[in-house]
């Protein structure tokens, strides 16, 4: 998984309920690599304020204690160990989209990330749907705390910071239909062949795939919205043929955009359902 991978899943989340908020005072061991989640049916955000617990999944492992929190997304599957016993605190929320990675963090002072569990925890107890826009809020917060401290993972480093014309120009004008990576190099004063290098090592993508999936991500918005039909999609997100947007919309999500409608609809039924029931 790619720092760029988390955040923009994370950064573009739309959390739609909040259903607990759990505090576990001693987590009890678990049989190692007994699977506890085949496939989740709602996001969790897990934090350890004492003891360490052991996700496994089939891309890798992840330890978490109180200076390592980590994300479950909707759709993954684990299994789950306890190294040593201590309390655990849990988040569960839903949101439209799914992933069959985890998401681990790094904090050095998980304080106020407590704070924040502490208050949608008071609320979720006295007052559960009077202060549910406050315990959005906080949630937000809390996951662009986590955002903030991912981001400062990597350093940036002089490669990169030679990306930074072209990327700025990406994240503005992604849509462009005309989009050359001759132009993109350029702005960054070096050869195609070589920004071509530098761009896959620093975002482990190429340039095209990195511009791809900002428009894709575009499209399952406006296809989300059911304004616009899969033809105006293409055309907005800058595909000039409907054809070639369905088969880089299908490399990208698993699925063509049809597809992608009908799971939508069955998905915002399941949530539908799901917010009538206590998780």
């Amino acid at each position: 998984m790619t720092t760029d991978i988390k955040n923009d899943t994370l950064s573009d989340i739309k959390i739609s309920d909040i259903y607990s908020a759990i505090r576990i005072s001693g987590e009890g061991p678990v049989t190692k690599n007994r699977p506890v989640n085949d496939s989740r049916r709602t996001w969790a955000l897990i934090i350890k304020t004492e003891g360490s617990t052991k996700y496994v999944t089939p891309s890798g492992s992840y330890t978490i204690d109180k200076n390592h929190p980590i994300i479950l997304p909707r759709g993954s599957s684990y299994s789950r160990s306890c190294i040593e016993q201590g309390e655990c605190l849990i988040i569960e929320f839903q949101a439209l989209s799914e992933h069959d990675i985890l998401f681990p963090f790094e904090v050095s002072d998980n304080s106020k990330i407590i704070s924040l569990f502490s208050k949608i925890e008071k609320r979720l107890i006295h007052k559960p749907h009077l202060y549910q826009i406050k315990n959005l809020r906080d949630l937000y917060e809390t996951l662009t705390l986590l955002l903030g401290v991912s981001e400062r993972e990597y350093v940036p480093s002089r490669k990169s910071n030679m990306l930074n014309p072209a990327v700025l120009y990406i994240q503005e004008n992604y849509c462009e239909r005309d989009l050359k990576i001759e132009k993109l190099a350029a702005m960054c004063g070096i050869g195609e062949a070589y920004f071509r290098a530098i761009f896959k090592q620093h975002f482990g993508k190429s340039p095209v795939d990195y511009v791809n999936t900002k428009k894709i991500e575009r499209a399952k918005e406006l296809l989300r919205s059911e304004l616009v039909s899969i033809s105006q999609t293409a055309n907005e997100v800058g595909f000039c043929n409907p054809y070639y947007f369905s088969r880089v919309f299908k490399k990208h999500t698993g699925m063509s955009p049809t597809e992608f409608l009908k799971k939508q609809n069955k998905e915002e039924v399941f949530i539908s359902e799901s917010s009538n029931h206590t998780t």
